[in-house]
């Protein structure tokens, strides 16, 4: 149902207008009257108030050289967000970047509304809408970085709209695959691979229209091949990798000798402590019946894996806690935080995790089915009131309304959201069956839900599509 038409420049600020005092509304009134839940990751809160001490560009470049972490590249923005604004507790920097993030959604969400359903009445009611579908996981719990992978699927819905839409013109193909791909950069910052998911997808769907629409040789389909991996590559790690080595070097820093890259801090931290999900010591108790020891004791927690390299290495085992209780926020905390992590870390967790695999394949690949098997349990419990409302919705309004799922959207954007859903799954699988990893998921799943519930009612007279909203 898209057109050529062109929104006037007084009709777009108006909706962008409307946007923005939507999502203060909806922003102000969930946080200061409905329950809030504060669920900050200690650990992340007192690293990032390290970076906050010293108040400086220099002392920000100098703290993401010594300090050994995941998320180095969140504390480095978090920083900068505090020294541009004066801030200097952590603990307020996150709740405050978090409403900010789906304070764009609200903002763009009328514009993207209109542009997709062409009726005023809808744009109206849509940003309220959204706000009791994605309130639940995403407005009443604040994180320090599990939202990311919220986020990042909400956003991506109008570029995917306009990527699918636009896929029989060139130029409009290849900007909305950029954007596709620098929102998946973005989403990288506070999750680290948070919009790997979404670049997964951008990456078919381009390649996909390159093999069928385009009419060029072989050679220029693989030139244009190879432009499309360099430019997902290009977007998903300039915010996290690409921005922050720059900033590194215009303070005399070398980039490739900071803590974090000596230590070499990759995925398999998370990889082998995931093996012990199930343990009695880490299942939820919800899920006890479910609990078994495994052959080597491990359990999901930062201190079961840093106590498997002491043991290998020889030495008394590192401890966060330690770390924060005998230094706190002194400029030695930022050493010992290196320190923290012997020569080899990841490395050897790598070889015990390996190693699980060559000596108990059985335990190992099933305890990734059982996983599996959770986390799709797990997606169904914390969604199911959702999909059953909107089916409810659904069929009753069928019966008086001629309604077409996918007349609007078109079914290929369903198709990348199932998709999405799927690789939402990885988090979970990787790590521990928890809404928390899964929320990729359910942030899929609510958008399906979303956009079934504004098809439904467009298909109403009342909400039908109007045509003066054109300039």
């Amino acid at each position: 149902m898209i057109t050529d038409q062109v929104l006037t420049r007084k009709k777009m600020y108006l909706l962008f207008l409307y946007g923005g005092i939507t999502a203060i509304l909806i922003l102000g009134v969930s946080y200061t009257l409905l329950p809030l839940k504060v669920d900050l990751m200690g650990i992340r809160v007192y690293l990032a108030q390290l970076f906050l001490q010293d108040g400086s560009l220099s002392g920000i470049a100098d703290s993401m050289y010594q300090i050994a972490d995941f998320h180095i590249a969140y504390y480095f923005y978090i920083a900068l967000y505090g020294l541009l604004t004066g801030q200097i507790q952590a603990e307020n920097i996150y709740i405050q970047l978090q409403s900010a993030a789906f304070g764009v959604l609200f903002l763009i969400l009328p514009y993207c509304v209109v542009k997709s359903f062409h009726s005023l009445r809808l744009v109206l009611v849509s940003p309220f809408l959204f706000f009791l579908l994605i309130w639940q996981y995403f407005l009443h719990v604040y994180y320090t970085d599990y939202w990311g992978m919220g986020w990042a699927i909400f956003v991506s819905l109008p570029l995917f709209f306009v990527f699918l839409k636009k896929c029989d013109t060139t130029a409009a193909l290849w900007k909305a695959y950029i954007a596709l791909c620098i929102l998946a950069g973005v989403a990288n910052i506070p999750r680290a691979h948070a919009g790997i998911g979404i670049v997964a997808v951008a990456i078919f769907l381009m390649l996909h229209s390159i093999y069928r629409y385009t009419v060029w040789s072989i050679w220029q389909k693989a030139i244009q091949f190879v432009g499309v991996i360099l430019l997902a590559g290009f977007g998903y790690f300039l915010f996290t990798l690409t921005i922050p080595n720059v900033y590194l070097s215009t303070f005399g820093y070398d980039h490739t000798t900071t803590a974090t890259k000596e230590h070499k801090l990759g995925g398999w931290h998370t990889l082998y402590i995931g093996l012990g999900w199930d343990s009695p010591t880490s299942i939820s108790p919800k899920l006890s019946f479910l609990a078994r020891e495994n052959p080597y004791n491990i359990f999901f927690s930062d201190e079961c894996a840093m106590e498997a390299v002491s043991r290998v290495n020889h030495i008394p085992p590192a401890s966060y806690t330690n770390i924060k209780e005998h230094f706190e926020y002194a400029k030695e905390a930022k050493r010992a935080f290196s320190e923290n992590f012997t020569v080899g870390y990841f490395d050897i967790l790598k070889k015990l995790y390996l190693k699980a695999f060559e000596e108990h394949p059985l335990w190992f690949i099933g305890s990734y089915v059982k996983k599996l098997f959770v986390c799709g349990l797990m997606l169904m419990k914390d969604t199911f009131a959702y999909i059953f409302f909107i089916g409810a919705v659904y069929f009753t309004m069928r019966k008086k309304y001629l309604i077409r799922i996918g007349g609007v959207v078109g079914k290929e954007l369903y198709g990348v959201l199932v998709a999405l859903i799927f690789l939402g799954l990885l988090p979970g699988l990787i790590a521990v069956p928890s809404h928390v990893y899964l929320l990729g998921s359910i942030a899929a799943i609510q958008s399906i839900c979303f956009l079934v519930l504004l098809e439904v009612l467009v298909s109403t007279p009342f909400f039908r599509k109007d045509e003066r909203i054109h300039g």
